[in-house]
Parts: C-alpha cells; sequence; structure tokens
C-alpha cells in the first residue's frame, strides 16, 4: 500500500489512538485499508476517517459532512456520519496544522459484481443521481461554510503534475468553462466522484448506497453526469467497448429523468468534461505516486489515461 507522504510526515499511533478516543473506537480494532488522501481504518462495524489540514482542511470537510446529512434526511441511502463521544460530527486534532476526523456507520454491502453491470444498473445510477441534484435544489447554502468552485478544490492543483502538452489541453478547457453561464436550474452542488468504488449494493433489491462526499463542489450538473459515465467506463469488462458511453447514457439518462432534466445543450457539454476528468486524474495520480516505482496495475491505468487524453483531445480539435 502506497501511503500519502504527508502522512508519513505527520501521522503517528498517538494521533490514532486520540482519533480512536474521541469515537469509542479500541484502538486495535482500526485497520488500515487506504492511504491516499486519508488514512481510512476499518474498525468493525465502524469506519474512522482521518485528514490532514495539507489536503483538505476542517472547513471543506463542514460543507461536505452538512451536504451528506441533508441528503440522508431527504431519504437517499446515503452512508451514516456517527457523532464523537462529544456529539460532534467532525472531530479536531492541532490547531493550524491539524488532523480532522470523521466517523461513518459501516455500510453492510458488496461492490458491484460484472454480471449486473448492464442497462438496468446504468438506469438506477440515472436515478440515483437525478435524485442528488433534484435534492440540490431544494438545498439552502449555509452562510457560515465556504463552499467551493470546482476550480477551487484541492484536487484542482494536482493539474501542474501534467505534462506541458496536457496543461495546455487543461487551460484551454478551464477557459472555455469560464465562459459557460450557471444558472441554478443547471449548477450547484455536486457529488463528483460517483464510481463504483465509492457505493455499496445492499440487500436483495440490490440499493445503492453512496459514500465518499470528499470531492463535493459547485459545478455543473452535466459535469457530475460525466464523471459517472467516465468511471463506468473503467470498469474491465467494458474498457475496451468503443461505444460504451453512448450505451451508458442511453439508459442512464431514462432514470435520471425520471427525477430531474438538464436541457440538451448542458447535455452537449460532456465530452469536454470528460476529457477534463482525464486531466483530473492523471494529474492525482501523478502527483499521489510521485516518483515511486509503479506496480503494473498502476503503469497500465496512466497508459489507459493518456491514451484516453489523447483520443478525445483529437477528437474535439483541442
Amino acid at each position: 500500500m502506497i501511503i500519502n507522504k504527508v502522512f508519513e510526515k505527520y501521522f503517528n499511533d498517538a494521533i490514532l489512538l486520540e482519533s480512536c478516543k474521541r469515537f469509542g473506537i479500541e484502538k486495535s480494532a482500526a485497520k488500515l485499508i487506504r492511504a491516499n488522501n486519508n488514512l481510512i481504518f476499518d474498525c468493525g462495524d465502524k469506519i474512522l476517517r482521518i485528514s490532514h489540514s495539507e489536503i483538505r482542511n476542517f472547513d471543506d470537510i463542514k460543507v461536505e459532512i452538512h451536504w451528506l446529512n441533508f441528503l440522508r434526511n431527504k431519504g437517499l441511502s446515503i452512508v451514516k456520519v456517527i457523532n464523537s463521544n462529544e456529539s460532534i460530527a467532525i472531530e479536531k486534532i492541532g490547531l493550524e496544522d491539524h488532523f480532522s476526523i470523521v466517523c461513518f456507520e459501516k455500510i453492510m454491502g458488496s461492490q458491484i459484481e460484472a454480471s449486473d453491470w448492464n442497462e438496468l444498473h446504468f438506469e438506477k445510477l440515472g436515478d440515483f443521481v437525478g435524485k442528488l441534484h433534484k435534492f440540490g435544489q431544494q438545498y439552502t447554502e449555509q452562510e457560515e461554510l465556504d463552499y467551493k468552485h470546482w476550480n477551487e478544490i484541492d484536487e484542482y492543483g494536482s493539474f501542474i503534475y501534467l505534462s506541458k502538452a496536457n496543461f495546455k489541453i487543461h487551460n484551454k478547457l478551464v477557459a472555455e468553462f469560464n465562459s459557460y453561464s450557471k444558472p441554478k436550474e443547471s449548477y450547484g452542488l455536486i457529488h463528483y466522484d460517483f464510481h463504483r468504488g465509492n457505493y455499496l449494493m445492499t440487500g436483495k433489491e440490490k440499493k445503492i448506497v453512496l459514500f465518499d462526499f470528499e470531492m463535493v463542489c459547485k459545478s455543473w450538473y452535466a459535469n457530475d453526469v460525466a464523471a459517472v459515465v467516465y468511471y463506468a467506463k473503467h470498469f474491465a469488462t467494458v474498457r475496451e467497448e468503443e461505444n460504451f458511453e453512448t450505451r451508458f447514457l442511453n439508459s442512464f439518462w431514462k432514470g435520471y429523468e425520471k427525477e430531474y432534466k438538464i436541457d440538451n445543450l448542458e447535455k452537449e457539454k460532456i465530452p469536454k468534461f470528460l476529457l477534463y476528468r482525464d486531466l483530473l486524474l492523471l494529474g492525482f495520480v501523478s502527483k499521489l505516486w510521485g516518483s515511486k516505482i509503479l506496480d503494473r496495475g498502476q503503469v497500465a491505468l496512466k497508459d489507459r489515461i493518456e491514451k484516453s487524453i489523447a483520443k478525445r483531445s483529437s477528437s474535439l480539435r483541442l
């Protein structure tokens, strides 16, 4: 497991012990399962997430948790936040350089299987995202919270790790995006990281339960849809399918438009948002992995993204 260099520098057993204490968890029960932007610990019936301010600050996490709880209260199947012993949703350790700790109820479910990666599931994804955007229209922003836009989130800083050629494409896209209007009907809070690694299927009906709202920001709903399409294409069984994105969207819109609708001009932006996501992901993994020796899967992922960038940018004449 490659651990983010920030945690190598700042994290230690004393921080883990204090984090566990605040949520009534035995330190011995905390098993590290992920270590990229956060340290994620499986604690039996709970999941403990520890973040550092150098990667994501306390105020950003406040937005995430408020938005998450709002959606859950609307009836969406969203992961449940567990308050600390002091009835606090986000515990903080340290002052300027600080850790933010959030505890979630562990979702008892399973990841989607290849046999279920089909039109029925794509429509189900559309239905869920449609609800996200529909409820987003009912959300009232809180004056005390700092809502970031798509080009203000921490991940935006990863673009500097791109090659000169790819950074040039990024700049062209951003210039165009900055010219887009932002009507309330098509621009608002989005999840922005909806993929099969961030939801589980529960029960016989295989109900989607969504988690990981860390990238929540304000952007176009079409950009949120593009993120779903983008990661759907990464499923191993469809990576080589030439027209998969079209097939996916044909079913996705059936579910989405039962709950919400965006106009065709917004939908036409999706190919450029897909290219932007390629660049965002390539920058992110380049930053995360740095100069370390990559395994075969990591090399394959970077190669796949770079080929996709070349193909998409050529198609869009960028």
